[in-house]
């Protein structure tokens, strides 16, 4: 508080802290710190939110959280005339405190669940961290415009680490793994799982930029996504970022490809290609304004061909690819050392309990047609 407000009260205050329940209930005034569940290496925004906030003067307290899960990184948000960034300190790890007073001294009101700023984190711990109100530093106070000092009550906030793997209904996005040899373009299919209702979305993709070489993106299939939402700011790394102009939120059914990647393979051996939490940092928005956690799966690109005579040597290489079940996939055939071939013949077996033959397509030979192929 200013200098004056605690000078003229020193030794009045008392203080009642109510710590939330699991219902997170209670009467008279006091402040709320949302409940989030994130990902490590997420940054997360807290709401801070009012009840029974009528004809507040001014307010201190500090709050808590754990250092080991959170680092903390500043305020947004901030709705309460007179406070500012300036009105919270971070003495050390896990501890903020906050000062505030109404500048025209009359007090203030807030309808209940007012936002009246934000405490924003980096995720980098894997467990829980409660988020809550403390005495220590600086003391718990709070003035209405009667000079009447009020019990304090509040509801801990907690960041939920989500670990992330399995069930159907997680958003993820997954990259294809793709075999071919050196020399040749490939495009990597990106597809989804548990798409609903998202808003927003950004993250960074690396991959090897001693393997590959990034070409450009191509069949995109979302609402507002174009070739300007990516970003390519160094070799190996990829960015993107993309929201539904509509505002509304967008549904994808599992296995949708929502864009491809493309590179050229330029070196020899396996690059993986991941989503990354650098430079771009990942989040992931619903439309009701909640951060999703985000799980993923890798992609590889395997470079055929490698040891001996390489790619003098006749050869044909089936790609490989992750999909999800009921999704209807293509694989690439491609060649290595096809030089004055006069004809071919030869069989392709797969396990008919785990896929069921559609058809050929995308036929690159004269002369080949979808009367050569027989099941």
């Amino acid at each position: 508080m200013r200098k004056w407000f605690t000078c003229l009260f020193a030794g009045l205050w008392l203080f009642a802290v109510q710590s939330a329940t699991a219902q997170c209930s209670f009467t008279g005034f006091g402040l709320k710190i949302e409940n989030i569940t994130a990902t490590q290496g997420q940054q997360v925004c807290l709401d801070v939110t009012t009840q029974n906030f009528t004809n507040i003067l001014g307010m201190q307290f500090s709050i808590h959280y754990n250092q080991a899960a959170l680092t903390f990184n500043n305020v947004a948000s901030i709705n309460l005339n007179g406070l500012t960034a300036a009105s919270f300190g971070t003495p050390q790890p896990g501890r903020i405190t906050m000062t505030w007073n109404d500048p025209n001294l009359l007090g203030i009101t807030h309808p209940n669940g007012t936002v009246i700023y934000e405490l924003c984190f980096t995720v980098t711990g894997n467990t829980t961290s409660t988020v809550s109100f403390a005495n220590t530093p600086t003391s718990i106070e709070v003035l209405d415009n009667n000079l009447n000092e009020l019990p304090f009550n509040s509801c801990a906030g907690t960041v939920t680490v989500n670990g992330g793997g399995g069930g159907g209904a997680d958003f993820s996005l997954d990259i294809e793994s793709v075999t071919a040899p050196q020399g040749q373009q490939v495009c990597l299919n990106v597809a989804t799982q548990g798409f609903t209702n998202i808003l927003g979305m950004q993250f960074s993709i690396q991959y090897n930029s001693s393997v590959l070489s990034f070409v450009n993106v191509s069949n995109l299939n979302l609402n507002g996504l174009s070739a300007a939402s990516f970003g390519n700011p160094s070799p190996g790394v990829i960015t993107t970022t993309w929201n539904d102009p509509d505002g509304v939120g967008v549904t994808r059914p599992d296995g949708t490809v929502i864009f491809e990647l493309c590179f050229t393979i330029t070196g020899t051996t396996t690059s993986t290609v991941s989503f990354s939490n650098t430079p771009t940092s990942i989040e992931i928005l619903n439309n009701a304004l909640q951060q999703v956690p985000f799980n993923s799966t890798s992609g590889t690109v395997t470079v055929s061909g490698g040891g001996g005579g390489g790619s003098n040597n006749f050869s044909l290489d089936i790609e490989s690819i992750t999909a999800p079940q009921g999704q209807q996939v293509c694989l690439n055939v491609a060649t290595q050392g096809f030089t004055n071939i006069l004809g071919m013949q030869f069989s392709i077996q797969y396990n008919s309990s785990v896929l069921s033959f559609v058809n050929v397509s995308n036929l690159n030979l004269n002369g080949l047609s979808a009367a050569s192929f027989g099941n």
